[in-house]
């Protein structure tokens, strides 16, 4: 299964330790931050679409391109589906899925049994359930003439913005920027968009499917 290549993802509290030129703030880096912890800290269930964009391979990120689509239904503590679809239309869908017990995934081709232990859930699905809930520090900012709330998270080798509905505390956007050479480039951007939380989900959506012929 391929899937988006790891990105930072959350800590347990997040300071705003760079400030971005452009940015509009609302209130000056003095000002006291927001603190919150984010609702999908005691979701029993969470849907939600997110939109992956990457910069072109190489020793010098090009400008970003969509990677792909993945959809998330959970189920604490134990039952998952991630599906992911990349942007070339000729490749085919793949996913995991988690009935609490067994897990599978899907390449296109095969379906292949997977380990249960937590640790080697695939990387996606443990960055949305385990790192998000927070509580995160942010300052509120206007983006496309809409309030947000912004936290960045310095790196050794750039930085990360995660942008907040300021009213659900739900993500909107987290984008990833890595400095090469004296030049700060955006090499990974996240898109979130259909946040459903605590709607009960059918035992169908974690149906683990049986290994058939040729299948592992």
């Amino acid at each position: 299964m391929v899937v988006p290549l790891p990105r930072p993802v959350i800590a347990l509290s997040i300071g705003i330790t760079t400030w971005i030129p452009g940015l509009q703030t609302l209130a000056a880096p003095a000002v006291a931050k927001i603190h919150f912890t984010p609702p999908l800290a005691t979701a029993k269930t969470i849907q939600v679409t997110e939109v992956v964009w990457e910069a072109k391979d190489g020793p010098t990120p090009g400008p970003l391109q969509k990677g792909g689509t993945m959809t998330f239904c959970i189920e604490r503590p134990d039952k998952f589906r991630v599906g992911w679809k990349e942007s070339d239309p000729t490749k085919p869908a793949s996913y995991y899925v988690s009935d609490g017990t067994t897990m599978v995934g899907y390449d296109g081709e095969q379906v292949r049994s997977q380990p249960t232990a937590r640790a080697e859930w695939p990387f996606p699905m443990m960055g949305l359930l385990n790192n998000m809930p927070g509580p995160v520090s942010a300052v509120s900012a206007v983006r496309d003439g809409k309030k947000v709330l912004l936290a960045v998270q310095a790196t050794a080798a750039g930085r990360s913005e995660y942008w907040f509905d300021p009213k659900t505390h739900l993500l909107i956007q987290d984008m990833m920027f890595l400095t090469w050479q004296g030049k700060t480039t955006e090499v990974m951007r996240t898109e979130y968009t259909g946040w459903i939380l605590n709607k009960p989900l059918s035992p169908a959506v974690f149906r683990v499917p049986a290994l058939g012929k040729g299948d592992k």
